[in-house]
């Protein structure tokens, strides 16, 4: 156990370090911080709010709905195309694109004419800590980012700690109700049930680059299924499958069903470990109703 917490308190001290070294880097455009900026993803937004840059956005990506000031700021983007006219008009000094996330071909029309355009890319918690130091050099926003991503890295470790050691559970994660389809390994909600310690039911990929798969109803009631997770959107409810009549599963058994905030929890942003932390309360309380 000491030994356990030796490591933990290096990782902390040795992330601290780097998150350090990195915010005292001189950038050679951090005397010309951007006036105006887009940011082309609801993650981003909430990054460049968190960062204290809130006021220089002056156009978003649809849905980006926190904080909520954010709604106030012109719609130029979706998940599929790039409105590069209305950017145009409004003449950023910056544009901010999500890699994965906003349509590459919007990305390219971009730099075609010539905006500075950057690439923010988080496929993990440790990534996105570093990425978003990484933009806050360029927002001239470093002590602000120290300040938040040292925070951050304290309550992940606390999240780490607290739920290592539980008794796991079998979980299976419900992204959409018809076509039934769910996540697999790697995804941002696979990563977190983990650090909760649930072991996803679909921990490969079932598809050929495709992290979010079909899968039949059978597939699923045939697994050992503790808990079911149904990500449900907070701003923009939806439908979710009614497990009820599957007795034979643990989770319906136990009424082991929960409904996190997808906004929060399927987004890489600060808020994520407050998610985290919440998700892992709620496996816990499961664990407890099924292992009194």
């Amino acid at each position: 156990m000491q030994q356990k917490k030796a490591k933990i308190i290096i990782s902390i001290v040795l992330v601290f370090f780097t998150i350090s070294a990195l915010a005292s880097q001189k950038s050679e455009k951090i005397d010309t911080a951007p006036n105006k900026i887009i940011a082309l993803a609801p993650n981003l937004v909430e990054i460049v709010f968190a960062l204290g840059a809130g006021d220089q956005l002056v156009g978003v990506s649809e849905h980006s709905d926190f904080p909520e000031v954010a709604k106030t700021r012109p719609t130029v983007s979706n998940y599929l195309t790039v409105n590069a006219e209305a950017i145009v008009k409004l003449n950023p000094d910056l544009i901010i694109v999500w890699q994965g996330g906003t349509p590459s071909k919007g990305i390219e029309k971009l730099q075609s004419l010539g905006f500075e355009v950057l690439t923010f890319n988080a496929t993990d918690f440790k990534t996105m800590i570093s990425e978003i130091t990484r933009l806050a050099t360029r927002l001239g926003k470093t002590q602000e980012a120290l300040v938040m991503t040292r925070e951050l890295m304290i309550k992940y470790k606390k999240v780490e700690r607290d739920y290592s050691s539980k008794r796991q559970l079998n979980g299976f994660i419900e992204i959409w109700p018809e076509p039934l389809t769910t996540a697999t390994k790697g995804t941002i909600i696979d990563q977190a049930i983990e650090l909760c310690g649930v072991k996803n039911v679909f921990d490969s990929r079932l598809a050929k680059n495709n992290t979010y798969p079909q899968v039949s109803l059978e597939m699923v009631i045939s697994k050992p299924v503790d808990i079911i997770i149904q990500p449900v959107s907070k701003t923009q409810p939806a439908a979710i499958k009614d497990w009820r009549s599957f007795k034979h599963l643990n989770a319906v058994k136990f009424n082991s069903i929960i409904s996190p905030d997808s906004d929060v929890l399927l987004r890489w942003t600060p808020r994520w470990v407050n998610a985290l932390a919440e998700l892992c309360k709620d496996i816990d309380e499961t664990r407890l109703t099924q292992n009194p």
